[in-house]
């Protein structure tokens, strides 16, 4: 017969084997369980005797392992004969120390777009619907137009990950929109919830957003009329709206607001030669409001949005006379990516991390080459001087 030393070895071995099995090959741990850890427990018992303090201890060791075992199976929400996701989570048995998260968020009813973030944040971070509301009210309006959220995670790191997300996303927000609108988040509670042990809560996905219809109404007043010195509007049955727009059609109705010209060579660098495009339709691409400051950074230190050649028709069309031009889309971060790359025309693509393609007509594509070069070029050093150092849509 082994030596207890011996045996408490092989006890200790078998347990990381264990933990081992569990992470790895996370399918086959209910086979695992039923048979490695009654046959460690027997060789305990035969080894040590029954009497032996340390067999009992480490035998109970064993079991604790094997709770936490159980529990680790539990969370991860997958069905392990199919392999097909679960977003239906039980708290039965021991698995009932739950988090409830409520906080509100002010600002946000005059901007588009919030509200879907706050889907794709808390999919991001594993939240649940909470039981007690129904499912369209955990991220809804209340009466004072505040954005209300109530959230149930299964631990406090997935609510310190919401809340970290919550705040960068918030800081990008208001840094991008200075003067025009601004998030703040008014309050975040977060404390223990007690659930019956059959309760059953559903995962958030960010495909879960539906649109409500206060999000269709106007934005308030002081921000429906504001306008940047730089700014100027044009109707929308211009033909620029039709040809030269980066931006769903549709935008500008439920913005309630008109297209802004945001022209590509700068008006105050138009002198000498550069005198004719002043007043040239071809230095010009049509935005909504917000995205003609995260273009041109009429509301934060660097742009948003960096623009760029990607291809042009050597002839024009037959039908319009315009040269078809695909243009390039990069945005400064992923935050911003989230919220604004849904806005670009149902027709734009995404190449990359960051990257979409656009496409646009003109009239004169040498002009526009011109003009656009140029704005692609001030904002490839406004990024540098903030760090960028890397351009994803020069690999295309």
């Amino acid at each position: 017969m082994k030596s207890a030393h011996d045996a408490v070895a092989d006890v200790e071995a078998s347990i990381l084997e264990a933990r081992y099995a569990a992470t790895s090959v996370r399918k086959r741990v209910n086979d695992w369980m039923s048979v490695s850890f009654v046959r460690v427990s027997k060789k305990v018992t035969k080894d040590m005797g029954m009497d032996s303090n340390e067999a009992v201890q480490t035998k109970k060791a064993l079991e604790d392992t094997k709770e936490v075992l159980g529990l680790k199976k539990q969370e991860a929400h997958c069905d392990v004969n199919s392999g097909i996701r679960n977003d239906q989570f039980s708290t039965s048995g021991s698995m009932n120390r739950l988090w409830a998260c409520s906080s509100v968020v002010s600002g946000s009813v005059t901007a588009v777009g919030v509200r879907q973030m706050m889907y794709n944040l808390a999919s991001e971070n594993i939240a649940f619907y909470d039981l007690s509301l129904d499912k369209e009210t955990s991220i809804r309006y209340d009466d004072n137009n505040l954005l209300s959220l109530n959230l149930v995670f299964e631990t406090k790191d997935h609510i310190y990950g919401f809340e970290n997300a919550l705040l960068k996303y918030i800081e990008s927000f208001n840094r991008q929109h200075q003067c025009i609108l601004s998030l703040i988040l008014e309050s975040f509670n977060f404390s223990l919830l007690a659930t019956s042990s059959d309760s059953q809560h559903q995962r958030i996905y960010h495909q879960d957003y539906c649109r409500l219809d206060i999000e269709d109404s106007p934005p308030a007043l002081d921000t429906q009329f504001y306008e940047h010195p730089k700014t100027s509007c044009v109707d929308i049955n211009n033909p620029l709206f039709l040809h030269q727009r980066i931006e769903n059609e549709n935008i500008f109705s439920q913005m309630f607001c008109q297209p802004n010209k945001c022209y590509l060579l700068e008006k105050s660098s138009c002198f000498g030669a550069r005198e004719r495009f002043e007043s040239n339709e071809n230095n010009v691409i049509l935005l909504s409001k917000d995205f003609h400051a995260l273009v041109d950074a009429l509301n934060g230190d660097v742009p948003g949005i960096l623009m760029a050649l990607k291809s042009y028709s050597r002839l024009p069309s037959k039908e319009t006379g315009r040269f078809e031009v695909e243009v390039f889309v990069e945005f400064f971060e992923t935050t911003l990516e989230e919220v604004y790359s849904p806005r670009l025309k149902s027709d734009s693509l995404k190449l990359s991390d960051l990257v979409w393609s656009t496409p646009l007509s003109v009239e004169n594509v040498d002009d526009f080459k011109f003009c656009l070069t140029w704005k692609t070029e001030k904002t490839s050093e406004q990024w540098i001087m903030m760090g960028r150092r890397e351009f994803n849509y020069r690999q295309f």
